[in-house]
């Protein structure tokens, strides 16, 4: 064997024990550690899985709601206001996102002018709330709300008075599944009864 060869097979021999001295220093992992990291992992990922799919149950709900207030009542004949109106309703939202819902309630109150006329109507509306309450933004809570409304007077018309509605408003979430909300808004009804009603309500709001 030539002195080349020795040199190579000396070195290769000095990598190689020095390979298994690194691997042998190395502490090796118990079994269970191997595992509970495994485990750990695993949890993880599901835990991942369930917040998703929770955040995709989330974007769509159903709710309740329940509110009621006072309006100024403005004919279209006459330049002055001349009468109030006080009304409470009832209503289903359905939920479209966390941004969009639409509602449809019914409301039943009572017209002032000289005597207490009963009324009764609906309101069919879209809802937008840009924010939702956990945003930390100063917008978060507010609303506004567009919808088309009918309302009739007993005792004095026979027929209804169609109109369009709008609202701003601001909710608060009192707890998870329960809002406070608070809005100022604005009917304009036509037909023989024409007129403006502009008032606040004040309304509590849940979804499922």
């Amino acid at each position: 064997m030539s002195l080349r060869h020795a040199v190579a097979a000396s070195l290769m021999l000095g990598l190689s024990l020095a390979a298994g001295e690194a691997q042998a220093g190395e502490p090796e992992r118990p079994a269970s550690e191997l595992t509970q990291s495994s485990s750990a992992n695993d949890q993880e990922g599901a835990e991942e899985g369930m917040g998703s799919e929770g955040q995709r149950a989330r974007l769509f709900g159903l709710g309740v709601f329940t509110r009621g207030g006072m309006a100024a009542y403005r004919s279209m004949g006459c330049a002055c206001i001349d009468r109030k109106t006080w009304r409470a309703g009832l209503g289903a939202r359905l939920h479209v996102g966390p941004y969009l819902a639409a509602e449809i309630g019914v409301t039943v109150g009572m017209m002032m002018l000289g005597g207490n006329f009963p009324l009764n109507g609906w309101e069919v509306a879209a809802r937008w709330q840009p924010a939702p309450h956990a945003d930390a933004r100063a917008v978060a809570g507010l609303y506004t709300r567009l919808g088309y409304t009918s309302m009739q007077v007993m005792g004095m018309r026979s027929v209804g008075a169609p109109g369009v509605s709008a609202a701003l408003g601001w909710s608060m979430q009192l707890v998870p599944m329960l809002s406070l909300e608070v809005e100022a808004g604005a009917q304009r009804h036509f037909g023989a009864m024409a007129h403006w009603q502009l008032g606040g309500q004040l309304g509590l709001a849940t979804r499922f």
